[in-house]
């Protein structure tokens, strides 16, 4: 597999894979492993929470993951000295607001507003109104609020696009007109992670392998979608499992957002689930291989490595051995 953006995706799938573990009470983390909380068992606990007549009904947290890749900011930048920093709706008397406290963005998903602090907080078990500071200085609700926020307003709205998902977390600040650029910037992201840069242009850009499996001469199988499923010997059994021409059409991996989502879960149920209790090396190599491995990047396999660690000792995790490849 080659994916040179997607390297620290691997990362974030461990470590949410971990905080889910946490939020559902289903694991201790001092007790056990990543290896022990990714089963089967965990991925169609998932899955079972999507409504059963969802055309989408497959593990769709991987927008989560995205989310997490690059956090930089706990808070929401200037969000003290933001005008209407506040953020505080006093028509919600539901949930009415702390006037010494503020609900900017806070965590992954930048948590906002005192109808958002509120009830997240009632859900998760901490104090929303009178303490939403805590996204910022618990990891651990920190995560669960951005998981509660996906959970009830984003994962609905997937089957109608990734406009939706966009408006359903930024709203009016940049749907709408709002900030148009912006929008671009995110869509042009998201195409970066689709479909693998420099796909087309990239040598040997066929990644065809005619030992087990044939290639259409018309078709290239380069790295596309969440975990950049790349050579005919994977697009075709991933087809075949899932449900779409992987010989004839791999480009579908970087059009259907569905069967994108589908062809990570199916690589990584097939190839990196079964090395996960041999430890984080291993996964290396299941994703990446010699491109990483056995020196073929070894600042790449020690940022990863850097990576998790950090989100292990964050979250109270034992990193476990055989961390290199």
């Amino acid at each position: 597999m080659s994916f040179p953006l997607m390297l620290k995706g691997l990362l974030t799938v461990v470590v949410v894979v971990v905080v889910v573990g946490l939020l559902v009470g289903s694991v201790s983390v001092k007790a056990q492993t990543v290896a022990d909380i990714v089963t089967d068992e965990f991925f169609n606990g998932i899955i079972g929470q999507s409504d059963p007549g969802c055309e989408g009904r497959n593990f769709y947290s991987r927008a989560v993951f995205l989310e997490a890749l690059d956090f930089c900011s706990i808070e929401e930048r200037a969000g003290p000295s933001f005008p209407n920093s506040q953020y505080c709706d006093p028509n919600n008397t539901q949930y009415p607001c702390n006037p010494n406290r503020s609900y900017y963005g806070r965590g992954p998903i930048q948590l906002s507003w005192n109808f958002n602090y509120g009830p997240a907080g009632v859900s998760i078990g901490f104090d929303g109104l009178n303490s939403p500071e805590t996204v910022a200085n618990d990891p651990l609700v920190s995560f669960k609020t951005a998981l509660w926020y996906w959970v009830n307003f984003v994962q609905p709205v997937i089957g109608k696009g990734f406009g939706a998902t966009t408006r359903a977390i930024i709203g009016a600040i940049e749907c709408d007109g709002g900030n148009p650029a912006t929008v671009q910037a995110r869509i042009n992201y998201y195409f970066c992670y689709i479909e693998e840069i420099g796909g087309p242009n990239f040598p040997n850009s066929q990644c065809c392998d005619p030992t087990i499996y044939p290639c259409n001469p018309k078709k290239s199988y380069y790295g596309r979608g969440p975990i950049q499923l790349s050579w005919n010997n994977n697009y075709i059994p991933a087809g075949e499992s899932i449900g779409f021409d992987g010989l004839n059409s791999p480009e579908t991996v970087a059009m259907d957002p569905i069967i994108s989502f589908k062809t990570a879960l199916w690589y990584w149920v097939n190839f990196v689930q079964p090395v996960t209790c041999r430890g984080f090396g291993p996964t290396i190599r299941a994703v990446n291989g010699d491109i990483d491995c056995n020196g073929g990047n070894p600042a790449t396999v020690q940022a990863l490595i850097n990576y998790y660690t950090q989100y292990c000792t964050q979250l109270g995790v034992d990193p476990g051995p055989n961390l290199s490849c």
